[in-house]
């Protein structure tokens, strides 16, 4: 301030303010230079229209004349030449201070925005917005926002210190860079440090977006240049660091790397980059097969684990007396954190990708246990308690599943539902095996149940279904103690109807009683029926009536099938039997014309009107696969020349003894008069049903 006070007053040169103003500074301002700039130009407009005309006019008056217009023009020449000079140094001086001033005030964040928009604003009126000066002083701004610019700090000047000094320090550096890379370790791992400085990177994106965009012109696109260096930087740190450690990542940095470079594609799709480079796109793949290996490896050892565990037949018994096993919170459980760690940390296809893979490897899991399931002996071999146990165990997996389906919620549509979709098969897989070991429990109860069942109904034996009636209760209350939902056993008692269903109606039709004119028949077959459906009636809460009713509609066709007219038969074959009893429909209404006793002639015109619309429709009607009894009747008559060739083979006939369906209700016809009809129509061999019925056979085998 000193050496300022010695300076000129005249000589100064200040800005008007305010300020100034007010206090009448007569020192030169920036408006009187001006004033005086242009009272110079003025000067050279008047020698350039006045003052040297007025010499070159005068120059032919005298020598002198003509030597004084010469010293005008030279001097006014030198002039010119050094005006010339000096303006260009002006210009670049100028120039210059405008691209350091730029660059120091595009630093992030921005400390001045005033003096940024005026130096652009000067620079656009310089045209330099878009000059390759202009273009790197804003490239070499943003590589030192960015962390470009290497701290030099460090180095220092050794000279002067002896050997032993040095030595000395480099002794303490060496300490000092243990102890940086120990507290390194404890603040970190390289991978946490990686995506913090490219974090850092991202976030400037942001300032520029929020604060330096603003402020500058349309025309002044300095986010592209931003976003070019950003993502160029990036891929060089990220993908150095990923070739030099990318074999010693374990699956916890796998999944913090892909999921920043799920990250890292949204935030540059929101500054308007929306393809990355291919080196990237390169990382993000491996980084997606590699975490995809490492998830698969470690839920397939914790299945095996699990399945390993399943081998050791612990058996729990829970306060509601269910048989159960521990496996399904225990897979849960893994897969759980897998789908949770995905949907938290990943975005994108990734999340879809993962979850897929986490809940298709239960598939593997599904597999593994049917095949235990088997090797145990499967529904032949298990004990009822031990398959209430793997029906309990799938049957609660698969619900666990299911609530599982509740952190969907927060993806894409498209995802959630491929997802969803996923878990759904997966949730099909074990409600099969579930159902699968309920098809055992059925089976050990229907084998003591058909027993009594052909001993009550169809044999000599006083009881009847009564007797059969208390036995199923008693067994349905046992399974309503093992299994662990109501639903299941619901299921039992269902099919286990079904099951007693079909052996009635293939005793009753390999049987062929003859219907007599009385109705002691049908009367019987109907109060069988009445007490069909009073089954389990002491768990009708399980077992509605209206699904008894639907297993007993077959019944209810059968007895249709004996009373309706002989015309109507095929109708009713087409309408109704077929989707019954699918392929096995035909020698339903064979074995009830037999029954019926029509006459050859009536029962030979309806096989055949069957046969011809079995070729007509058989193939858009017959569907075994939808048809809920396929029943196993035996064939009405061997073919002579398979009788032949069992005879010649020492087989015995393949046709076997009928079941013996016992009247029990006073019926009028005879087992005599019966033996006498079916001989009849036997040794008549004019039975249609023949032709027809070694056609299907013949195409079966």
């Amino acid at each position: 301030e000193g050496e300022k006070e010695t300076f000129d007053a005249d000589m100064d040169l200040l800005f008007d303010t305010d300020q100034f103003n007010m206090d009448n500074n007569r020192k030169v301002t920036a408006r009187i230079f001006i004033d005086n700039v242009a009272m110079v130009d003025e000067f050279f407009y008047r020698f350039d229209t006045d003052y040297l005309t007025q010499a070159l006019n005068n120059a032919a008056v005298s020598p002198d004349h003509l030597s004084q217009a010469y010293e005008l023009v030279s001097a006014m020449q030198i002039l010119y030449t050094n005006l010339i000079g000096y303006g260009e140094r002006w210009t670049n001086m100028f120039r210059s201070w405008l691209l350091k001033s730029l660059r120091t005030h595009m630093t992030l964040p921005v400390q001045r925005p005033d003096l940024l928009m005026a130096v652009v604003h000067s620079l656009s009126n310089e045209h330099m917005l878009h000059s390759p000066d202009t273009i790197k002083e804003v490239e070499n701004a943003i590589e030192s926002c960015l962390g470009g610019e290497e701290d030099g700090s460090g180095e220092g000047d050794v000279e002067g210190e002896d050997e032993g000094a040095a030595w000395h320090n480099a002794i303490n550096d060496d300490l000092d860079t243990v102890e940086k890379e120990k507290a390194k370790k404890e603040e970190g791992s390289e991978v946490e440090e990686l995506l913090g400085t490219v974090k850092s990177m991202t976030d400037s994106l942001y300032i520029v977006v929020d604060d330096l965009v603003p402020m500058l012109p349309p025309e002044f696109n300095v986010l592209s240049l931003f976003q070019r260096a950003a993502e160029q930087r990036i891929n060089q740190k990220v993908g150095v660091f990923y070739r030099s450690h990318k074999d010693n990542l374990d699956v916890d940095e796998l999944l913090n790397l892909l999921s920043w470079a799920d990250n890292h594609k949204h935030i540059m799709g929101r500054f308007g980059i929306h393809s990355l480079s291919q080196e990237f796109l390169a990382i993000e793949r491996d980084l997606f097969v590699k975490y995809s290996k490492q998830v698969t490896t470690l839920q397939l050892q914790w299945q095996k684990r699990i399945v390993a565990n399943e081998n050791s037949h612990i058996i729990n018994t829970i306060h509601d007396g269910s048989k159960i096993s521990s496996w399904p919170e225990d897979l849960i459980g893994c897969v759980g954190l897998q789908l949770q760690l995905a949907i938290t940390r990943l975005q994108g296809d990734n999340i879809e990708k993962i979850c897929c893979l986490c809940v298709g490897l239960l598939e593997k899991y599904q597999m593994d246990l049917s095949h235990m399931f088997d090797d145990e002996g499967g529904v032949d071999g298990l004990t009822v308690e031990r398959m209430c146990v793997f029906s309990n165990d799938c049957f609660r997996f698969a619900d666990l599943l299911q609530e599982q389906g509740g952190i969907i919620d927060n993806l894409t549509h498209e995802a959630a539902d491929k997802v969803s979709d996923k878990i759904s098969d997966v949730i099909m897989l074990f409600s099969s095996l579930s159902n699968k070991a309920l098809e055992g429990i059925v089976g050990v109860m229907s084998k003591d149940i058909e027993e009594e069942l052909k001993a009550t109904v169809f044999g000599q034996r006083e009881g009847g279904l009564n007797d059969l009636k208390e036995m199923l209760t008693s067994c349905g209350n046992d399974i309503k103690l093992w299994l662990c939902d109501q639903s299941l056993v619901g299921i039992v008692l269902k099919k286990s109807l079904h099951r007693i269903i079909k052996c009635y109606l293939e005793v009753l039709l390999d049987s062929r009683p003859t219907l007599d004119e009385g109705g002691a028949l049908l009367r019987q077959i109907r109060e069988d029926g009445e007490i069909l459906e009073g089954l389990f009636e002491d768990h009708g809460d399980l077992f509605p009536s209206y699904l008894k009713e639907r297993e007993l509609e077959v019944l209810k066709q059968v007895i249709q099938l004996c009373t309706c007219d002989a015309e109507m038969i095929v109708d009713f074959w087409m309408s109704k039997l077929v989707k019954s009893f699918g392929s096995s429909s035909t020698r339903v209404v064979e074995c009830v014309l037999m029954m019926r006793q029509d006459g050859i002639e009536t029962s030979k015109g309806v096989i055949q009107q069957l046969k011809i619309s079995k070729a007509s429709f058989g193939e858009d009607l017959i569907h075994d696969e939808k048809s809920p009894y396929l029943l196993n009747l035996m064939p009405l008559r061997e073919r002579k020349r398979d009788i032949i060739y069992n005879k010649a083979m020492g087989k015995r006939s393949s046709t076997r003894a009928a079941g013996n369906f016992v009247v029990r209700r006073g019926s009028s016809i005879g087992k005599e008069e019966e033996d006498r009809k079916f001989n009849a129509i036997e040794e008549a061999d004019i039975d249609g049903s023949l032709e027809g019925r070694e056609d299907d056979e013949e195409g079966e085998r």
